[in-house]
């Protein structure tokens, strides 16, 4: 639409302009690599291909030549069963309990004492951390795994629920735009669950919460708000809220802002909510609620 390219076309119009789409080490030379094209399938290393046949060409790598990318387009999947039967489970490369379950992680260890050592000759501090918590840090990298409580655990009382997410069929991910999908958005408003945040019965009851309610949520690093959904399939110390809307940028969709913000009560912050030896953040923090007065409907 409006002459629109894809992304993939536009990268390939600017290797071929800029002079590093041909020739050895090229796009089509990093293309056959990345791919593992071979034999008749390789790319021609002095012409430019459509996005389309360098698609196919991948596919009838996999699959074979009696395959193809518009097989692809018509039946909506093509797929391989590489392993049949028994030989689709790990246990029959490993019968009579003959696996490794190891219980010291030896290279965990390792890693640890190799960034003390470069942390110290260096004289480099860890980034958010004090230099009293340097232990407390270092605890991630112990050889035998153990259960280190998170921050949320110190929470202050009035945050007295645990907030958590989960993917919905109408917004599996945000990648893709599927937040600003006119017809994903079409379906999810008229949705009785997706655009909601769903509460316990009983504890609604404690909070003088009502079903339809606008309520705020929010934890020690922001607030977000939305409708209530009262149902018995959420735990009594928990608030439910699916998906991931409510945001986006001034280059997207306005319908991509609508329902509850859940990344606005989550936090990156070192020390805080990030785990140091994985990068992953804490995704449920606690939370207190209160109905907004005078929104309802």
């Amino acid at each position: 639409m409006f002459n629109t390219m894809q992304i993939d076309d536009i990268m390939l119009e600017l290797a071929d302009r800029a002079g590093f789409l041909k020739g050895e080490g090229g796009v089509n030379d990093v293309i056959n690599r990345t791919f593992m094209l071979t034999d008749h399938r390789k790319l021609d290393l002095g012409k430019r291909y459509p996005l389309d046949e360098i698609i196919d060409r991948r596919i009838k790598q996999i699959f074979g030549d009696e395959h193809s990318f518009e097989e692809g387009l018509k039946k909506g999947l093509i797929y391989k069963y590489s392993k049949t039967g028994k030989e689709g489970y790990n246990y029959y490369y490993w019968p009579d309990n003959k696996t490794r379950h190891p219980i010291y992680f030896e290279q965990t260890k390792k890693t640890g004492d190799t960034l003390r050592e470069n942390l110290k000759r260096d004289n480099v501090k860890i980034p958010g951390w004090r230099k009293d918590e340097t232990e407390d840090f270092f605890a991630y990298f112990e050889p035998i795994p153990r259960w280190i409580p998170n921050n949320e655990l110190g929470a202050p009382p009035e945050f007295d629920l645990w907030v958590v997410n989960w993917k919905t069929s109408l917004m599996p991910f945000a990648t893709g735009g599927t937040q600003e999908n006119p017809w994903l958005a079409e379906l999810r408003e008229r949705d009785p669950y997706e655009m909601f945040i769903h509460i316990n019965k009983e504890t609604a009851k404690k909070k003088g919460i009502e079903d339809g309610d606008w309520i705020e949520v929010e934890s020690r690093y922001g607030k977000s708000r939305g409708r209530v959904k009262l149902t018995e399939l959420i735990h009594p110390e928990v608030v439910g809220i699916p998906a991931c809307y409510g945001k986006g940028t001034i280059h997207m969709d306005p319908v991509s802002k609508r329902g509850t913000n859940y990344n606005a009560l989550i936090t990156a912050k070192d020390n805080v909510g990030l785990d140091p030896l994985s990068g992953t953040i804490e995704l449920s923090p606690k939370v207190k609620i209160k109905r907004l007065e005078g929104e309802r409907g």
